[in-house]
């Protein structure tokens, strides 16, 4: 039986007394946003990692409140994040200008699927 991705969402605190077996298979989320764009995601909370479909796994940033962030990088010139919404579900990938001060965000309704395949490494 798959724990319900919403309540694995809610131990990203790591406080979580949920079985370790169950954390660590990554859970999907297919999100997509209203422009029509589809972003799909690996998460294995036990292993505190993430996975967008094309990309490497990468350990999760943090959790505030909230907000799961997935990524948080920064330069002299800009700031780029993504991160998950415990309560309305939702993806944000967001970057900020720090010259112009322009910031873009584009948020992403997800729901629940099974974890996308990942090819073997060779």
């Amino acid at each position: 039986m798959r724990v319900p991705i919403a309540a694995l969402l809610g131990c990203a605190a790591f406080g979580c007394s949920a079985s370790v077996s169950v954390l660590t298979k990554p859970e999907g989320l297919t999100c997509t946003a209203l422009n029509g764009a589809v972003v799909r995601l690996n998460l294995d909370l036990g292993h505190r990692t993430f996975q967008k479909e094309g990309f490497p796994r990468l350990p999760i940033a943090d959790s505030i409140g909230r907000q799961i962030v997935l990524m948080r990088d920064m330069t002299a010139d800009s700031m780029v994040s993504a991160s998950i919404d415990r309560a309305t579900m939702d993806y944000v990938a967001s970057s900020n200008d720090r010259k112009s001060h322009a910031v873009t965000e584009t948020r992403y309704s997800c729901v629940a699927g099974p974890a996308f395949e990942v090819p073997n490494a060779q």
